[in-house]
C-alpha cells in the first residue's frame, strides 16, 4: 500500500508517519512540502516535492492508495478537490475545511467522490468513547457536561497561522472539534449555543441538545494555568470525571486502520461537528 504525504515537515505529520511504517506491506512513495527536502522523514525511497503542481502531477501518473494532508488547515480544501478530482482517496489531518462554503462544496459531491475523503477523529477511539455514551445512555434525566482545555502554547506557535483564524480556523477547530464531535456522537446534533469568549486564544460557551447541555472552555492563554502547570484538562458529565491519560495504543493507528480496513471516517461521519464550529465564527 502506498501513501504520499503533504506537509511531512510539522509536528502532526510524526504521528502519520509513524502509523503508516505500522502498517503491513506500507510505503510512502512521496513527500510534498516546503521545507528543504532534507527534512528528517525524508527516506532515498521516497520522491520529494516543492511544487505542488509537479506533485499532483507525478500522482496522475503513479497512483497511490492514500493521500495524507498535513499541511496548514487553510489548504486543506483544496488539497482534497484536487485529490479527488484525480480519484486518489485521502486522509486529512483534522479539519477537513475552516468554513461553510467549502464545506458546503463538498457535501455537495458525488458519492462516489465524497467517499474518498476521510479525516483523523482519534478521540473516537479513545477508551473514554465508550464511557461517555455509556453515561449518557445510563441517565434519563438531563445530562450536565463540562469541558476544559486549556494548554500552555510558546510564543512561536502564539504567532504562528495556528492562531490565525483566516489559516487555522480557529481555536475551537484546533482543540474543540475533537470534544464536540465526542459528544455529538453521545448526544446527537445540538439545538443551540451561547458564546461567551471567542477570540484567538481563548473559546467559552454552552451549547444545548435534546438531552442536556455542555459547557465548554478552550484556552491557550497562561493566564488560566499557574506556574506548575502546562495543562489542564476536564471533562465530566454530571460530575462523573473522564479520564484522558495516555493510553497504551497509537490512536493514529488505530485511526488508520478503521479507514483502511473498514471504510469508516468518512466526510459524512465528519460533516456535523465541522458544520456546528464553522456556524459558530460566522455568527459571532
Amino acid at each position: 500500500m502506498k501513501f504520499s504525504i503533504i506537509g511531512p515537515s510539522g509536528y502532526i505529520a510524526k504521528r502519520h508517519i509513524a502509523a503508516i511504517e505500522r502498517l503491513e506491506s506500507s510505503s510512502i512513495y512521496s513527500y510534498l512540502d516546503i521545507q528543504d527536502s532534507d527534512f528528517s522523514v525524508k527516506t532515498d525511497k521516497s520522491k520529494f516535492f516543492s511544487d505542488p503542481k509537479e506533485f499532483f502531477k507525478d500522482l496522475e501518473i503513479n497512483p497511490i492508495n492514500f493521500l495524507i494532508i498535513c499541511s496548514p488547515n487553510h489548504l486543506h480544501f483544496n488539497q482534497i478537490s484536487r485529490a479527488i478530482e484525480i480519484g486518489i482517496p485521502v486522509i486529512c489531518e483534522k479539519p477537513i475545511c475552516i468554513n461553510l462554503e467549502d464545506l458546503e462544496v463538498l457535501s455537495l459531491l458525488p458519492d462516489n467522490k465524497r467517499d474518498l475523503i476521510h479525516s483523523i477523529m482519534q478521540l473516537r477511539l479513545h477508551p473514554v468513547a465508550g464511557q461517555i455514551r455509556d453515561l449518557i445512555s445510563s441517565n434519563q434525566s438531563s445530562i450536565n457536561a463540562n469541558i476544559q482545555f486549556v494548554t500552555r502554547r510558546d510564543d512561536a506557535y502564539k504567532k504562528s497561522w495556528k492562531v490565525t483564524r483566516e489559516f487555522s480556523g480557529g481555536i475551537l477547530f484546533n482543540l474543540g472539534i475533537h470534544y464536540f464531535d465526542l459528544i455529538f456522537n453521545a448526544l446527537g446534533q445540538p439545538h443551540d449555543s451561547k458564546i461567551e469568549i471567542l477570540d484567538d486564544f481563548t473559546a467559552k460557551g454552552i451549547t444545548s441538545f435534546a438531552k442536556g447541555q455542555l459547557n465548554w472552555f478552550f484556552s491557550i492563554d497562561d493566564q488560566y494555568l499557574n506556574e506548575a502547570q502546562n495543562t489542564i484538562r476536564e471533562f465530566s458529565i454530571d460530575n462523573a470525571k473522564i479520564d484522558f491519560s495516555s493510553v497504551s495504543e497509537d490512536l493514529h493507528y488505530l485511526n488508520y486502520l478503521e479507514i483502511i480496513n473498514n471504510n469508516k471516517f468518512k466526510f459524512k461521519e465528519m460533516y456535523n461537528v465541522h458544520q456546528y464550529i464553522a456556524n459558530l465564527y460566522k455568527h459571532v
